[in-house]
């Protein structure tokens, strides 16, 4: 999300290590497109200094990193002195904020990183339901799950294990959060396998809880392309205008 007249938006992005010069180009070029109020970038594969580095170079007065392990994982959420941010937990999997600035009440922004080696997975699924218990504000998390909660989000040469995408039901409905939707391409992940061929996934989205909903109906969910990454960013819009909060304070 970086504050601009009539404009609130965020972004979460599966950037598959910020090592590389033209992944570094294009966060940056994607923060001034979407005049991002709050930027989150997962799979940085990097330690949390360096990654705090990069907040200027990306236009960031403010940043919060989760460090690497090795060259996996790895979060960074980079946000502005205008915007009220202020970190409550994090883990190899997540980072929480509350945002008091936006609405007429404070709510939480959780940025997710799901584990990627799928007999670990309930480790995500854990984490999500212990964050459900330390808060009851209105509740926004997205990110990359690294699963699907219904086949139809998964076309590629195998089927998707039902098991796994009962494990993330099961944990969005213990949150009480359920799927914003989107528009843009159906997925988020593209990977060309053997024969030419490619599988295409939705891994990254966005789950709200219903308060956060009612607090902002006309949010939107966009799929944007990437040059340098086989994910997605995700770009969420509740600017000004589409806000129905009456006496809400939009950004400066």
């Amino acid at each position: 999300m970086r504050s601009a007249a009539g404009t609130n938006e965020s972004l979460t992005w599966n950037c598959r290590g910020l090592g590389n010069p033209a992944t570094v180009r294009e966060v940056r070029e994607l923060a001034n497109k979407f005049a991002l109020a709050v930027l989150c970038l997962v799979e940085t594969q990097l330690d949390s200094a360096r990654a705090e580095i990069l907040s200027l170079s990306f236009g960031y007065n403010k940043s919060f990193a989760v460090s690497s392990s090795g060259r996996s994982g790895g979060l960074v959420l980079f946000w502005n002195n205008e915007i009220k941010l202020e970190i409550q937990g994090y883990s190899k999997y997540h980072i929480d904020a509350i945002m008091s600035e936006l609405g007429t009440v404070p709510w939480r922004l959780s940025c997710i990183y799901g584990e990627a080696k799928v007999a670990d997975r309930y480790k995500t699924w854990d984490t999500l339901r212990s964050l459900a218990g330390t808060s009851s504000l209105p509740w926004l998390a997205m990110g990359d799950f690294n699963e699907v909660l219904r086949q139809s989000e998964h076309d590629g040469v195998s089927l998707r294990s039902q098991s796994q995408m009962d494990s993330f039901r099961d944990a969005l409905d213990v949150c009480c959060l359920h799927d914003l939707g989107h528009s843009g391409l159906p997925w988020t992940f593209e990977k060309k396998v053997a024969g030419g061929s490619f599988t295409r996934v939705r891994l990254d989205r966005a789950v709200v809880d219903a308060v956060w909903s009612s607090l902002f109906p006309s949010a939107q969910l966009d799929h944007v392309a990437s040059a340098c990454s086989d994910h997605s960013p995700i770009v969420l819009n509740f600017s000004e205008e589409l806000m129905k909060i009456k006496g809400a304070r939009p950004f400066k």
